[in-house]
C-alpha cells in the first residue's frame, strides 16, 4: 500500500472511531486490522462476493429508520450484552451491544447504509445493504465462517 493510501485508511479508521464513540447503544471494546482476519480468499470461499447469492432477508428501501433497525435486530439476533465486530474501512471494531434497537439504528446511520457485523463466537458474518441484485430492497446476507 502506498504511503498516501495508508494515510487515507488510517484517517478513515480514525473518523469511524470518532463517530462510534458518540454512538448510543454500544460500547467499544477494541479495534483490530480486519485484513488479518477477513482475507479475500476466505471471503471468496464463503461466497461473500457471489453476485448470484440469494439474500437471506430483505426489506423495502423506503422502510423507516425504526423499521430498518428492527429488521437488523431481528436478522442479526442482536440482544443486550452480546458482542460483535463492525467491519468497515479495513477495521474491525469490537463492540458490546447495550441497547439493540438504538445500536442498530445508530450503526446503520454511521455506516451510511452498509453494515457488516462479524460474530466471532457464533462463526457468522452478517451483511446488510443494497446492491444490484435487488435495487428496490435492502438485503441481508449471512455467511458461515466455520
Amino acid at each position: 500500500m502506498t504511503q498516501s493510501g495508508d494515510l487515507r485508511r488510517r484517517l478513515a479508521a480514525h473518523t469511524l472511531l470518532q463517530r462510534l464513540r458518540q454512538t448510543d447503544g454500544i460500547c467499544i471494546l477494541k479495534t483490530e486490522d480486519a485484513r488479518r482476519i477477513l482475507r479475500t480468499e476466505m471471503l471468496q470461499s464463503i461466497g461473500f462476493y457471489d453476485p448470484q447469492k440469494h439474500p437471506d432477508a430483505r426489506i423495502p428501501v423506503q422502510a423507516s429508520a425504526a423499521e430498518t433497525a428492527a429488521w437488523i435486530v431481528k436478522c442479526a439476533a442482536l440482544h443486550a450484552g452480546m458482542t460483535a465486530a463492525l467491519w468497515q474501512n479495513d477495521l474491525l471494531v469490537h463492540i458490546r451491544i447495550t441497547q439493540p434497537q438504538t445500536a442498530a439504528e445508530a450503526l446503520w446511520e454511521t455506516t451510511a447504509g452498509s453494515l457488516t457485523l462479524l460474530h466471532p463466537k457464533r462463526g457468522l458474518l452478517d451483511d446488510f445493504g443494497s446492491d444490484s441484485r435487488d435495487e428496490a430492497h435492502l438485503l441481508f446476507d449471512r455467511y458461515c465462517l466455520k
